[in-house]
């Protein structure tokens, strides 16, 4: 997982955040979470 971070950090938040949740999927191979998933992103504009 942080292999995919690293490599989405120049994308944008929106974007970034929906790779994520794709990984996170096709990690599950595709079955829903047993549990809630909760995402926070923050993007540095500075």
């Amino acid at each position: 997982m942080f292999d995919k971070l690293v490599s989405l950090r120049k994308q944008p938040l929106e974007r970034s955040c929906d790779r994520v949740i794709d990984a996170l999927t096709t990690f599950g191979k595709g079955r829903p979470p047993q549990d809630d998933l909760t995402l926070v992103g923050l993007e540095y504009l500075g």
